[in-house]
């Protein structure tokens, strides 16, 4: 009776948690220290991004979810494809978080892309360039995919350069709660991750 009651009171329980492995959250910063830490990360934008347009609002940077628009380049510039998507950056560890079972989507951008896009405003829109990531004949695609949806809004190849338009939309630092609760009778614990904006 007593372990039942136990679980009964524990159910449901919850904990804010401000550090996180595999998290950065490195404060505020401005677009050249976005550059610069995104560089000192994964290095510098394989192709240099044409400014389009410049933003006022939250810079781009890493520790952030960021919505963007994404539009797909053809000839002459045309707009192939086009969507929005929200992703996490980094992408937290679907695996585990700070050593606890978890799933989170993170959402999904291509490598290379981040580098391209650090530093940016909100409202500022760059035109950039993903370079081949494989020869052919790979046929490998790359995916930006949303992480509250999970739908994929493009897919590119890998084998080739592609050009494509970004504007930042949303920035927003996210807040991570872990939430525990208890199954009856076995006591083992499942933990959930919550995240969402500020």
């Amino acid at each position: 009776m007593i372990p039942l009651l136990l679980a009964a009171a524990l159910l449901g329980a919850g904990c804010s948690v401000s550090r996180v492995d595999g998290w950065p959250d490195i404060g505020d910063l401005g677009p050249r220290q976005a550059v610069a830490f995104s560089e000192s990360e994964e290095g510098p934008a394989s192709f240099g991004p044409v400014e389009l347009a410049v933003g006022k609002g939250r810079v781009v940077q890493h520790g952030r979810r960021i919505t963007m628009r994404i539009e797909v380049l053809g000839d002459r510039d045309a707009v192939v494809r086009s969507g929005d998507i929200s992703f996490l950056y980094p992408p937290l560890n679907p695996g585990r978080l700070g050593g606890i079972p978890c799933m989170v989507a993170s959402g999904e951008v291509p490598p290379y892309f981040f580098p391209c896009v650090a530093g940016m405003r909100v409202g500022g829109v760059r035109r950039v360039v993903l370079p081949r990531t494989s020869a052919p004949p790979d046929t490998s695609r790359r995916r930006f995919a949303d992480a509250a949806s999970g739908a994929v809004v493009a897919e590119v190849p890998a084998d080739r350069d592609v050009a494509l338009r970004v504007t930042a939309l949303a920035v927003r630092r996210p807040a991570i709660v872990v939430r525990t609760t208890y199954s009856v009778p076995a006591m083992r614990d499942r933990r959930v991750v919550e995240l969402w904006s500020r």
